[in-house]
């Protein structure tokens, strides 16, 4: 988000807008935790946007996986070549070499993904990035579309927007990089 609000600083004219997205919407009370609000707060919006600014076709969320990381924690001890594949692994083992890390011989596949992940400065060398990037946003898909809980998406953003009739449609990679977000995708 920060890149795109730098690159956007110089905001264009509000008739030219085509999209309008919706970043977060949160409780910010206790008490309201739980209550339903944020289907209502967006359509709401949304109906008010649509009225003021008719040109507007599309209307989006950009929202975070909180839950995607401890999914992946759970992962960690699995050999499952669906989760990483050998090609896949051995492109983040010699990136990571590279760099100087020492990769456990009997580490699994999820561990060094989860290890690499862990590196504070992962985000900004982009050797890392380009290996880390297939694989997480093939586990973050997997997480989206098939980890479920009593029928339902396990991630509980996903089913937030999923039952507001929301389709799932990209994962924007390093979309948020900062350390608050750090255990989510």
């Amino acid at each position: 988000m920060q890149s795109i609000r730098d690159e956007t600083e110089q905001l264009a004219e509000v008739s030219q807008a085509k999209a309008a997205i919706f970043y977060s919407i949160s409780s910010t009370q206790k008490g309201l935790s739980g209550v339903d609000l944020g289907n209502f707060l967006i359509k709401e919006v949304a109906k008010a946007l649509k009225t003021e600014h008719p040109h507007l076709k599309t209307f989006a969320t950009l929202s975070p996986l909180p839950q995607f990381m401890p999914w992946l924690e759970t992962q960690r001890f699995k050999t499952d070549e669906s989760l990483v594949s050998p090609l896949e692994l051995d492109i983040l083992i010699d990136v990571l070499d590279e760099r100087g890390t020492t990769v456990q011989s009997e580490s699994t596949p999820v561990a060094i993904v989860l290890d690499a992940l862990s590196i504070d400065d992962w985000s900004s060398d982009p050797n890392l990035v380009t290996a880390l990037k297939p694989i997480v946003l093939k586990l973050g898909a997997r997480y989206i579309y098939h980890e479920k809980k009593r029928g339902k998406a396990l991630d509980p953003v996903t089913n937030f927007h999923v039952r507001n009739g929301a389709i799932f449609e990209r994962i924007n990679w390093l979309a948020d990089v900062s350390k608050k977000v750090s255990t989510q995708l």
